[in-house]
């Protein structure tokens, strides 16, 4: 028989209380912030069934009512949405501060995930800069990178699928929390050896000579496209352009001389660079964009890595 130390035993018992208590904490974080059992014990991987009971037991712990139906979902009560939320996040972070502190020759934790998503221009050389400095300082963070239209990449933030979204051309939607970034410039490009390349202006007449070669845009008509026609050029027609859903497609066939490409400067950087491309300076054509952050549902709080990546995304776009 072996004996138990009576002390030994009550520090298991109160180890375990601290386990149940974190755990019941994480499951309300998560439903706070997904607004949704499905979604939370999703992200928990965790049953539905175990989702409900742990939120019971909670309320029941602490005397409150945290969430109560809305419709066919749910939402948060005024106490689950204020102080007790933040509290519980306080609560989570002391908790993992000092696991971090008193982890020294324990196996290192499960790393923290952090999703992002950017429409095509943000995504080209922004973000993925922004992840490059942020993985420097939070190397236990796992990144992930979305692409794809703004209307794609709002809905990934909809549904919980990605934390942060920076795109161009935002619908207006109340969902989400919103701040203009910065200008995304948009270059009008052709190869080196084309022959706008050695006009030092060109106006709309000159470009109406030659196809353009623009992104297919999958919520209606390219932006760009419209804004030729304002112009008023009366050349412009749907026959002049040539249409590739990605960016890589676009300059291959500028690269073929196809004809005259229009992408994100961040696009054709390194292009630039090597002189392959030359940019077309169209005086009075403005055909910039305005990037937005996109991040949380109003009625939620961003995580931790998610602040010190917003405060990084922030930073380097001031200094660009």
């Amino acid at each position: 028989m072996i004996a138990r130390s009576p002390r030994n035993a009550a520090l298991r018992r109160g180890k375990r209380a601290r386990t149940v208590i974190e755990h019941r904490f994480k499951v309300f974080n998560a439903v706070a912030k997904n607004l949704s059992v499905t979604r939370a014990a999703r992200q928990l991987r965790i049953s539905q069934p175990a989702v409900s009971q742990t939120l019971r037991r909670l309320e029941k712990d602490f005397a409150v009512k945290l969430v109560k139906k809305y419709g066919t979902g749910i939402e948060l009560t005024e106490v689950g949405g204020g102080e007790f939320r933040k509290d519980s996040e306080t609560f989570l972070a002391l908790i993992e501060a000092m696991k971090a502190k008193y982890r020294l020759g324990r196996p290192p934790p499960r790393v923290n995930a952090l999703a992002l998503g950017g429409s095509h221009g943000p995504s080209a050389a922004l973000l993925p800069t922004v992840m490059t400095r942020f993985k420097k300082n939070y190397p236990a963070v796992e990144l992930a990178l979305y692409s794809g239209s703004s209307r794609e990449i709002e809905d990934l933030l909809l549904s919980g699928k990605i934390d942060i979204a920076v795109v161009t051309n935002p619908t207006s939607s109340a969902a989400f929390n919103r701040e203009s970034l910065r200008r995304e410039p948009l270059a009008v490009f052709v190869a080196a050896a084309h022959p706008l390349a050695k006009m030092k202006r060109a106006g709309v007449n000159e470009l109406a000579r030659f196809p353009w070669i623009v992104k297919i845009n999958k919520e209606g008509e390219n932006r760009l496209v419209e804004r030729l026609r304002d112009l008023g050029q009366p050349n412009f027609t749907a026959k002049s352009l040539l249409r590739c859903e990605s960016a890589e497609a676009i300059k291959t066939m500028v690269r073929n001389g196809a004809g005259v490409g229009i992408l994100y400067r961040d696009s054709i950087r390194e292009e630039i660079r090597r002189k392959e491309f030359a940019v077309l300076n169209l005086p009075g054509i403005d055909f910039d964009a305005w990037s937005c952050i996109l991040y949380a549902k109003k009625e939620t709080c961003l995580t931790l890595q998610a602040e010190q990546f917003l405060g990084l995304l922030r930073e380097t776009a001031m200094r660009d």
